[in-house]
C-alpha cells in the first residue's frame, strides 16, 4: 500500500500487485522483454522447424508498408518528371 499526503493527512492508496506507480512527468512504463522474445522466435525455429505466426504478420506488415511507400514515392516522382519537367 501506498500513501500520500492531502490536505495535512496521510491517505493509504491501495495498490494491485505487479503495478508500477504512476508519479509525475518521471512515471516510465515497463519496457518491452525483447530478449524473452528472440528466445521465444529461436526456440520455435529449432524446436517446431517453422517460423513463428508472430514473425511472419510482423514482417509482412512491415514490408508492405515500405512497398507502399517506395511505390507512392516512384508514382509523385513519376508524375513531377512528366508534368512539370516537360519528358515525354
Amino acid at each position: 500500500m501506498a500513501h500520500i499526503i492531502r490536505d495535512g493527512e496521510i491517505v493509504a492508496i491501495p495498490i494491485p500487485l505487479n503495478c508500477r506507480v504512476k508519479i509525475g512527468r518521471y512515471y516510465q512504463p515497463p519496457q518491452l522483454n525483447y530478449i524473452a522474445n528472440d528466445q521465444l522466435w529461436v526456440q520455435d525455429v529449432y524446436t517446431f522447424k517453422q517460423i513463428p505466426w508472430y514473425a511472419i504478420k510482423n514482417r509482412f506488415e512491415r514490408y508492405f508498408l515500405y512497398g507502399t511507400l517506395w511505390f507512392s514515392v516512384v508514382v509523385i516522382l513519376n508524375l513531377i518528371g512528366r508534368h512539370y519537367l516537360g519528358a515525354p
